[in-house]
This record gives C-alpha cells, sequence and structure tokens, in this order.
C-alpha cells in the first residue's frame, strides 16, 4: 500500500517568513523614527523661548512689564492692557508711563494716538525688567503688542 500524502506547498511558509521579516523591519523603522523626531521636538522645546529673543527668560512670572510711549504734545486717546483688561485713557501729556505685573498667559498691548494738533513722531515701548522686547515709532499713532 503506498501512501501518497499530497506535499504541503512552501508558499505559504515564505509568505509568512516575509510577512515576519517585513514587520520587523517596519517596526524598527517606525521606532527608530520615532525617538528621532522625539527628541527633535524636545530640543525645539527647548530652543523656542531664546528663539524669540535669548534675552527673556522663558517664563515672565513675577516680572515687572513697564509700558511708554514718547512724544510732543498730548495724546487723544491711549489704550493699554494687560491681565486686568484693556485700560482706556483720554487727553494723555507726554512722555506716559505705567507698569504691571507680568503673567506668562496675557498679551500686553499698547496704542497711542496723537492729538490733531499735536505733530509725531509717536514712540510706543513694552519693558519686561527693563529689556525692551518691543518698540514702534509712528507719525500719529504708536501701536505695540507682547506675547509672552
Amino acid at each position: 500500500m503506498s501512501t501518497n500524502s499530497p506535499k504541503k506547498k512552501p508558499i505559504a511558509l515564505i509568505v509568512g517568513i516575509v510577512a515576519l521579516v517585513l514587520l520587523v523591519c517596519c517596526g524598527g523603522v517606525g521606532t527608530v523614527a520615532f525617538f528621532v523626531v522625539n527628541g527633535a521636538v524636545d530640543e525645539v522645546k527647548k530652543a523656542a523661548p531664546d528663539a524669540q529673543d535669548p534675552g527673556l527668560p522663558s517664563t515672565t512670572k513675577g516680572k515687572t512689564v513697564r509700558y511708554e510711549i514718547e512724544g510732543t504734545g498730548r495724546l487723544i486717546h491711549l489704550i493699554h492692557s494687560d491681565a486686568g483688561g484693556p485700560k482706556e485713557l483720554d487727553d494723555v501729556q507726554l512722555p506716559w508711563s505705567a507698569e504691571t505685573p507680568c503673567c506668562d498667559e496675557f498679551d500686553y498691548t499698547l496704542t497711542g494716538t496723537l492729538r490733531g494738533d499735536t505733530k509725531g513722531p509717536v514712540t510706543c515701548r513694552i519693558l519686561v525688567d527693563g529689556k525692551k522686547v518691543v518698540e514702534n515709532t509712528d507719525p500719529t499713532s504708536a501701536d505695540c503688542r507682547w506675547v509672552p
């Protein structure tokens, strides 16, 4: 009696080996890519505060923001905003300045518009602990904005 058992084709074994190799290779490449990208993101996060302004610390909590407007004559309108919201003043003698505590999560803005009978230019400036972070000069209306 002859026992003719059907021969198993090696195709299933080859497909399985190829799938395993691809899985290992792709998984390895994916893992390496993850760590490379993650390391690059960490480096960017470390460099981000310095990229904006190398002279400022990465946090500004506990610092003082100083608003300044320079020129001659009077402003018809002045607006400055901070954590407490916008504050508006009319008919302001120049030069003008004010200080406020600083926090990380607010925009600090300053706008001054000269009266019609006042000759420009007008300059606005925002400083953090004495370091100028923004300055703008205009013939009639200067706007400054700083986001920590």
